[in-house]
């Protein structure tokens, strides 16, 4: 007698923001769980390993299903059953961190909250630092204080028409600066009558 394994379908679940890549399988963001992209036969007692690479802005979580994790972040499944293959991703994070300004205030713009930076803060105080994720474009604004001036943004955009505004696309960690300027004044001597005043300029 001659007897021949058994074979199984094997079912990728379409990942969310990444690819899975394995033997007769590169399922990728968008694609048809039930091309042959996502399925593949699979031969009983056979071992089959898996990759994942993650979409722009998203980071490798886990694998789901029948798959064992090995220790280089690949998956194997040993085929004994209809077997399922799944992956999970997160949205990557990065920190916005704005430099305490000298005379000024530099703070996020609704909705965006978390920046609230003022002269005298310190670097790592909460205001001054703040968790985004990877498609955020955040914005902020800057407002001097008495006796000054708002001069230049660094390390963001200057929103056209308002250049006390920026926006900063937060595809990595991100540090903003906003620099000012001392207000000058013109100072009016009334002539004297009958003498002289002198002083710096004077």
């Amino acid at each position: 007698a001659t007897f021949t394994a058994n074979t199984y379908t094997l079912q990728v679940s379409v990942p969310a923001h990444g690819t899975i890549t394995g033997t007769g399988i590169s399922c990728a963001t968008g694609g048809d769980a039930t091309s042959a992209d996502c399925r593949e036969t699979v031969t009983f007692a056979q071992q089959y390993t898996y990759s994942v690479a993650a979409d722009t802005g998203y980071s490798f979580a886990a694998w789901g299903g029948d798959c064992v994790t090995n220790g280089d972040g690949t998956c194997t499944i040993t085929a004994d059953t209809t077997p399922t293959v799944s992956a999970t991703f997160t949205l990557d994070q990065h920190v916005l961190t704005v430099t305490p300004p000298a005379h000024g205030t530099i703070a996020t713009v609704a909705p965006w909250t978390g920046i609230s930076c003022a002269t005298g803060d310190a670097a790592d105080s909460a205001g001054c630092t703040e968790t985004f994720t990877y498609f955020d474009v955040v914005e902020l604004s800057v407002a001097a204080d008495t006796g000054y001036s708002f001069a230049t943004w660094s390390g963001c955009t200057p929103v056209v028409g308002t250049p006390t505004h920026c926006t900063v696309a937060m595809t990595a960690d991100t540090t903003v600066s906003a620099t000012f300027t001392a207000n000058t004044y013109t100072l009016q001597v009334s002539v004297p009558a009958h003498g002289t005043i002198t002083g710096t300029g004077i």
